[in-house]
């Protein structure tokens, strides 16, 4: 965004060092990690840095990844794009570091056709380049990615997203380290950018965000680095987000009495000009964070001052729920209500609710569907039942504002062994007597379906009922042609339900009566929905009847109970597992 090393100093070793730290996964660091690598100075400089890092044999003893591989995505987009991805691998050759460049493979599915009009390119090419990348990880077996993207990135990112109406939250900006999550899933057909169960295991990195641009270009230049430019960032005309950088430039240019470095370009479309206004419009309900004709330094702290705030609230938000959450059934998540008052901050608050809902959402863990999309105002609506100053004056049985969460009013029960129940009232909660011992709490629940005898609607398949029949039966049948040429075959079925449970299929240990009846076709292996929560329930169906083989417990518990079935060995091939997050990462 601001152009020029302006007499910036190259980053040491020991200074990245202490920024790589600074990103850990939770998990640790894996033996290799990967640095998608796009030519441009960022990426180039990345990697230079993550390999003189890890070349270090001292740093072997400080849990630091043993080797790095760099990761090239060929969008074939523009005349230079085979020059850039060219540069990556002379680069990548040049420091000894294993690289692979893979071209996005437009028209074949999942990959939409090859965008024609650079005013749509942005979002398109960010889901393929992100779809290739996830995939080459997961061929390489690398759990870890590491991305370029550095303060004044930050910068545009925290405008942009004020400007979509997003809370002091997400105006904080990209984190340097967060998990990959499952991604964004249209329909059956449009599976781009899509990661699954897979995508819970793998994490992004960003060791340079607190990095200016002129540190970056000024690393390149003393290590005798060679990146290329791609011409499009300085085409305001062509996204949203190069607007906001020309117009930071001019704005900044303009504050100190300099000449902006163009000021020749092109009137901005009508639609980007709506965008920029509502980028200043919202910077002002952050004054005292944002001055947009500030200068890059001003822009800088202030998105630093956001993410050092985002930071904090996570570990408040991590506090409050260890301490004022109350056990209740695997995907569901109990507020008491006298524990509530306590939180005075409304910031707190409002993470705390988005934190619950992603939680418990059946959409993709990470996506901004199960965030209530971020908006202020939805998340104030919640925030303001939650913690309303009289619950009992709630004139509802429950509530649904987003994500697919379902809000209910209950009534914890204490017993005199101290026990706690929890209790749903048939009638309004401010027709509820309490009792001794009762206290009032909120529940957060998978929402129902809209129609209870959901079906597929299109290509769209029931998320809550599905059949295995086939897909285990190919399994079976490789696992008995396995045995007979010595082959090795896959032999687990995993299966993610519902955005919210694993289920897994042992072939092996798949009963012969089960595997050869739903050979020749005498019985299917169903998977429905039971109780209220809408927990996974597999069943094997036959001419004579149905046999339970396994159900996640809706008993009062810690995620991770299956239910006992008196099925003799029927069901120990099949394991059931809670899968999402409550961590902030």
């Amino acid at each position: 965004m601001f152009s020029g090393t302006g007499g910036a100093s190259a980053i040491s070793k020991t200074e990245f060092l202490h920024m790589f730290q600074r990103c850990t996964p939770p998990v640790g660091w894996p033996s290799t990690v990967a640095v998608a690598n796009s030519g441009g100075a960022d990426s180039t400089c990345l990697l230079f840095l993550v390999n003189r890092l890890l070349s270090d044999e001292k740093m072997s003893r400080k849990g630091l990844p043993n080797s790095v591989v760099s990761i090239t995505v060929d969008h074939g987009l523009q005349a230079c794009s085979s020059s850039m991805a060219d540069r990556c691998s002379k680069n990548a050759i040049s420091l000894k570091v294993k690289h692979i460049t893979i071209p996005i493979p437009w028209s074949e599915p999942p990959f939409p056709p090859r965008p024609s009009n650079m005013r749509n390119v942005e979002n398109i090419a960010r889901d393929a380049r992100f779809h290739i990348l996830f995939h080459a990880m997961t061929r390489m077996s690398v759990k870890t990615l590491a991305f370029g993207h550095h303060v004044d990135d930050q910068v545009e990112t925290s405008l942009m997203r004020l400007a979509k109406g997003t809370t002091e939250l997400g105006a904080g900006g990209m984190r340097q380290c967060r998990r990959w999550g499952m991604g964004q899933t249209r329909s059956v057909t449009d599976t781009l950018g899509w990661a699954g169960y897979e995508g819970m295991h793998r994490w992004i990195v960003r060791p340079l965000l607190r990095v200016s641009k002129e540190r970056i270009l000024a690393t390149c230049a003393e290590n005798g680095l060679e990146y290329v430019t791609d011409p499009t960032n300085f085409q305001p005309d062509v996204t949203i987000r190069n607007a906001i950088r020309q117009i930071l430039k001019e704005e900044e240019a303009d504050g100190s009495g300099a000449t902006p470095d163009n000021n020749t370009t092109a009137p901005l479309p009508a639609d980007l000009k709506e965008q920029l206004g509502r980028v200043k419009q919202a910077s002002k309900r952050l004054r005292s964070y944002y001055d947009i004709t500030g200068g890059a330094e001003q822009l800088r702290g202030a998105v630093k001052v956001l993410s050092s705030r985002m930071t904090d609230i996570d570990n408040e938000v991590d506090r409050h729920i260890r301490l004022r959450t109350v056990p209740s059934p695997v995907g569901t998540f109990l507020l008491s209500g006298h524990k509530l008052a306590a939180i005075g901050d409304h910031i707190i608050r409002s993470a705390m609710i988005i934190r619950i809902m992603r939680y418990v959402s059946p959409q993709p863990w990470g996506s901004i569907r199960a965030d209530v999309n971020r908006r202020v105002t939805n998340i104030r609506r919640i925030v303001d039942m939650i913690w309303a100053p009289d619950p009992h004056s709630a004139d509802t049985r429950h509530r649904a504002v987003g994500s697919g969460v379902l809000w209910t009013p209950v009534i914890i029960r204490s017993d005199s062994a101290g026990k706690e129940t929890i209790r749903i009232p048939e009638e309004k909660i401010s027709d509820v007597n309490l009792g001794v011992g009762d206290r009032f709490g909120w529940l957060a629940s998978r929402q129902p379906p809209f129609n209870k005898n959901i079906r597929a609607i299109g290509d769209a398949p029931n998320p809550l009922a599905f059949n295995l029949t086939d897909q285990l039966c190919q399994l079976w049948n490789r696992l008995k042609e396995e045995r007979s040429n010595e082959q090795t075959a896959r032999r687990t079925l995993e299966i993610l339900y519902d955005c919210r449970f694993l289920l897994r299929f042992d072939v092996t240990k798949m009963p012969p009566e089960i595997g050869m009846s739903l050979a020749v076709g005498q019985s299917q292996i169903l998977v429905k929905s039971r109780t209220r929560w809408y927990f996974p329930h597999v069943v094997w169906q036959r001419p004579g009847g149905s046999i339970d083989l396994a159900a996640m417990n809706d008993a009062v518990q810690e995620p991770g109970g299956v239910v006992e079935m008196p099925k003799d060995k029927l069901s120990c091939w099949i394991t059931m597992d809670w899968i999402r997050t409550l961590n902030a990462i």
